[in-house]
This record gives C-alpha cells, structure tokens and sequence, in this order.
C-alpha cells in the first residue's frame, strides 16, 4: 500500500465513521490499522491526526501499540517520559 493509497483509504474511513454517531468497532479497527501503515509507510503523524480526525495522544497510542518508536525530534522526547 502506497502513502497515497492510505491517506485516500484513512480519509474515507474517517468520513464513513463521522456519519455514524456510534462508532463501530469494525471502522475504528480499520482506521487504527491505517493510521500504523501510514506511519510506516512514512507518513507524519501530524497529517494523520488531520486524515482521522483523532488527537495527537490517540495516534502516538496506536504507534506505540503497533511497534513503532517515535523518530527525530520526538524520540528524545519519548525517551524523556519513558524515564519520568
């Protein structure tokens, strides 16, 4: 999957789960496995708050739940907390 293919996929998604107002388990499982392709597929984090519609804190989650280690300037950061 390409980063423009996820970022299509992740908006539809994220539409598709506005209109609903309980969000299904189905879309957000979805969304959840868009949100980590796209950020190893290289796409930042800040675009994918604004594809999905979730907060910074819920998509640093779902990297940290997927594996994936924050990089550059926010892996100093990360390791800060980890310390803390």
């Amino acid at each position: 999957m390409n980063p423009d293919d996820i970022r299509r996929d992740l908006a539809a998604r994220a539409k598709s789960k506005a209109r609903h107002d309980q969000a299904s388990a189905k879309d957000g499982e979805a969304m959840r496995e868009l949100v980590a392709a796209g950020l190893k597929a290289g796409i930042g984090p800040t675009e994918l708050v604004h594809l999905s519609g979730w907060s910074p804190a819920y998509v640093r989650r779902v990297a940290r739940e997927s594996g994936i280690e924050a990089t550059g300037r926010y892996k100093d950061h990360a390791e800060r907390l980890k310390r803390d």
